[in-house]
């Protein structure tokens, strides 16, 4: 499934993205969907990487309960 967004910028913006496309040699709609995509993966490992963080610490305090 894939959706289409519409996205509102500033000239400041909509020009900065055209160099940042220009660039990198890639339309400027391309170039925001990998943008997109990257920040949304991202933020994936962060959640996962927290996730794992939070279970160690509850596994510590359960062993310290333990004791």
């Amino acid at each position: 499934m894939t959706i289409s967004l519409e996205v509102e910028l500033s000239q400041e913006e909509t020009d900065r993205l055209h160099q940042l496309a220009e660039a990198s040699g890639k339309s400027p709609g391309t170039l925001v969907s990998e943008m997109i995509r990257s920040l949304i993966s991202r933020r994936n490992e962060q959640i996962h990487r927290l996730s794992n963080e939070i279970m160690d610490e509850k596994a510590e305090l359960y062993r310290r309960l333990a004791q």
